[in-house]
């Protein structure tokens, strides 16, 4: 049966990351690998510990069931969707602090520049 990007990404739940469902993409290829049966090589395992996905990784080298693997993995992606939104807030707010500093250093310039003498007496 031949599975839609977005299917397979689904079936391995790694739905959250974009190269998944990204046909051309190292991860989608490797998601083919594992559902065609085929045994990864050991740069395709060692890509997945490093990437952190080790359910993934454990399934591929046959150490998981599919069923055992659903289990574990679900909880690997909730970690990975929850650090990426914790990520996401996180960066907002470093933006959201820059822009209030680069407001207040407009701010005081226009200050400065309205309490200048000689720009007082130009008007």
């Amino acid at each position: 049966m031949n599975l839609s990007p977005s299917d397979l990404a689904q079936k391995y739940l790694v739905d959250d990351l974009p190269g998944a469902t990204t046909p051309g993409a190292r991860l989608h290829g490797i998601l083919k690998t594992i559902e065609a049966g085929r045994v990864p090589t050991a740069h395709v395992l060692a890509f997945l510990a490093e990437r952190g996905l080790l359910c993934l990784h454990d399934l591929a080298a046959g150490n998981l069931t599919l069923e055992s693997f659903r289990a574990q993995s679900s909880i690997e992606r909730d970690s990975r969707i929850a650090k990426a939104r914790q990520q996401a807030a996180a960066k907002a707010a470093a933006l959201e602090n820059q822009a209030a500093l680069r407001d207040a250093k407009i701010e005081t310039h226009f200050e400065a520049m309205e309490n200048d003498p000689v720009l007082k007496r130009r008007r």
